[in-house]
């Protein structure tokens, strides 16, 4: 009996966290991340889900990740959630490497274009592009320069895959 009392206990702390993290998402790693998840200089700092846990929308940094082993935070709002996707398609391209061509249904093209505008703006401003940060599964899959992404009607190819987070992403959002 206690053995089930600790086990529930267990799935009822691990069930927030959990909870928070999205299937699939796209934030801005400049404005999006929570103070939690930085150091005092402002940099990106990865730390233990009991640290970021209650600070925002969890992440896992794990294998496709550059900033280390562990979790971030995100403060804000996805600027792309699967209910802004209507199809996704994995490639390869020897320029690009590895990509994933998201349709964006009709309501969210406006959105995505007024983001587009706002990191160009920004990378002018700054001289360097905002990092974006693609989620898959929970977990970040790619973190392209925001200068990398492309657009074209409605459709956004993003960059910075391997094969593996690539075909995972577009059969998650299949």
């Amino acid at each position: 009996m206690r053995v089930l009392a600790i086990t529930f206990a267990a799935l009822a702390l691990a069930g927030p966290a959990v909870a928070a993290t999205p299937r699939f998402a796209l934030y801005d790693l400049q404005s999006d991340l929570s103070h939690a998840s930085r150091n005092e200089y402002g940099d990106v700092l990865v730390r233990p889900l009991a640290k970021v846990a209650h600070k925002g929308t969890t992440v896992r940094c794990a294998s496709a990740c550059r900033f280390g082993a562990g979790w971030l935070a995100f403060a804000a709002k996805p600027h792309l959630a699967p209910a802004d996707v209507a199809r996704a398609k994995a490639g390869y391209s020897k320029h690009k490497g590895w990509t994933v061509e998201l349709s964006l249904r009709p309501q969210a093209v406006a959105r995505w274009d007024a983001f587009r505008q706002r990191t160009a703006a920004a990378a002018k401003l700054r001289g360097v592009p905002d990092v974006l940060v693609v989620v898959a599964g929970g977990q970040i899959a790619a973190s392209p320069l925001a200068s990398e992404i492309a657009t074209s009607h409605g459709t956004v190819t993003l960059t910075g895959f391997s094969r593996a987070s690539a075909t995972s992403l577009a059969r998650l959002l299949g």
